[in-house]
Protein backbone atom coordinates (compact mmCIF):
# COMPACT_ATOMS: atom_id res chain seq x y z
CA UNK A 1 0.00 0.00 0.00
CA UNK A 2 2.72 1.82 0.96
CA UNK A 3 3.63 2.61 -3.67
CA UNK A 4 0.01 3.41 -3.81
CA UNK A 5 0.09 6.31 -2.40
CA UNK A 6 3.64 7.30 -3.23
CA UNK A 7 6.37 5.82 -1.28
CA UNK A 8 8.96 4.54 -3.39
CA UNK A 9 11.04 2.77 0.22
CA UNK A 10 9.66 1.68 3.12
CA UNK A 11 11.40 0.65 6.45
CA UNK A 12 9.67 -2.58 8.65
CA UNK A 13 11.14 -3.62 11.72
CA UNK A 14 12.98 -7.07 11.92
CA UNK A 15 10.25 -9.17 13.02
CA UNK A 16 7.91 -7.95 10.09
CA UNK A 17 10.69 -9.13 7.39
CA UNK A 18 11.15 -12.14 9.21
CA UNK A 19 7.50 -13.58 9.10
CA UNK A 20 6.70 -11.95 5.38
CA UNK A 21 9.69 -12.83 3.37
CA UNK A 22 10.92 -11.02 0.21
CA UNK A 23 9.01 -13.30 -2.07
CA UNK A 24 6.28 -12.24 -0.72
CA UNK A 25 6.18 -8.68 -1.53
CA UNK A 26 7.97 -9.25 -4.74
CA UNK A 27 4.56 -11.05 -5.42
CA UNK A 28 2.83 -7.52 -4.91
CA UNK A 29 5.11 -5.75 -6.79
CA UNK A 30 3.50 -4.85 -9.83
CA UNK A 31 0.60 -3.56 -7.42
CA UNK A 32 -1.36 -1.97 -10.73
CA UNK A 33 -2.57 -5.21 -11.88
CA UNK A 34 -4.41 -5.45 -8.06
CA UNK A 35 -5.33 -2.26 -7.64
CA UNK A 36 -9.21 -1.24 -6.96
CA UNK A 37 -9.98 0.85 -10.03
CA UNK A 38 -8.89 -1.69 -12.59
CA UNK A 39 -11.61 -4.65 -10.62
CA UNK A 40 -14.32 -1.93 -10.87
CA UNK A 41 -14.14 -1.47 -14.87
CA UNK A 42 -14.03 -4.91 -15.20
Amino acid sequence: MARRTGFDQVEIPDDLAARQPEAQWTARADWRAHDYQSRLRA
